[in-house]
């Protein structure tokens, strides 16, 4: 029985030692943890805590093009001339390649095969390599460029070959299908002066091109 009164009393004292100690936390004065890699001292034990580093969410704005951003661009066109009336129909290939200096204006290189057949059922061959300063408006994924081109054309007809300045405007629509990927369709109008020696040789070609082109963008 003095053994039992022994233990009580014992747990009595520890339990009241305990609770002395007892320390609210709302009570304590917390220092702000601000920087990755500082320590405080918290109790006034060697206990400490560590603030560790961690990543913050930054805002993020996607654009669909940015400076920097590369394309290549496939076209197909219906060739329809407008002067010389001898011109008939006819049609073109074009591969380009280019990049944007911001989001909304570019340049790139160009190279096309082209071709008009004649009413005396022969064939008009140019091929035109251009420098193109484009400009494209966004409007959500629907992409309006409006583009000049210029540089020089190598021109046949039968026996005759000239090359020569070419000018051409244009202007598309385009649908963003994937970040990669957009398809769309254009209209443009070929200007080929040509001149000669004899000032009354001068003529000026004017072939209008009505086409689909597909982009990839990385």
């Amino acid at each position: 029985m003095k053994r039992i009164t022994a233990l009580i009393a014992v747990l009595s004292l520890t339990m009241t030692v305990l609770m002395a100690q007892t320390v609210d936390l709302n009570d304590l004065d917390f220092k702000t943890l601000d920087n990755p890699g500082d320590t405080y001292t918290i109790f006034e034990t060697t206990s400490e805590v560590t603030v560790t580093e961690e990543s913050e969410e930054e805002g993020f704005v996607y654009a669909p093009n940015q400076k920097g951003d590369q394309f290549v661009r496939l076209n197909l066109a219906l060739e329809v001339p407008v002067r010389p009336k001898q011109l008939s129909l006819g049609g073109t290939g074009t591969l380009s390649y280019g990049m944007f200096l911001s989001e909304d204006f570019n340049l790139s290189g160009k190279i096309s095969f082209a071709y008009s057949t004649t009413v005396g059922s022969n064939v008009f061959y140019f091929i035109p390599v251009t420098l193109c300063a484009q400009y494209q408006m966004m409007i959500r994924n629907l992409e309006i460029p409006l583009s000049i081109e210029i540089g020089g054309a190598i021109q046949s007809y039968i026996d005759r070959l000239y090359f020569g300045l070419v000018v051409k405007p244009e202007a598309g629509f385009f649908y963003r299908i994937a970040p990669d990927w957009s398809v769309g369709t254009y209209a443009g109008l070929y200007i080929m002066p040509q001149w000669y020696k004899d000032s009354a040789n001068n003529y000026t070609g004017v072939i209008s091109d009505i086409g689909l082109s597909v982009r990839y963008h990385f």
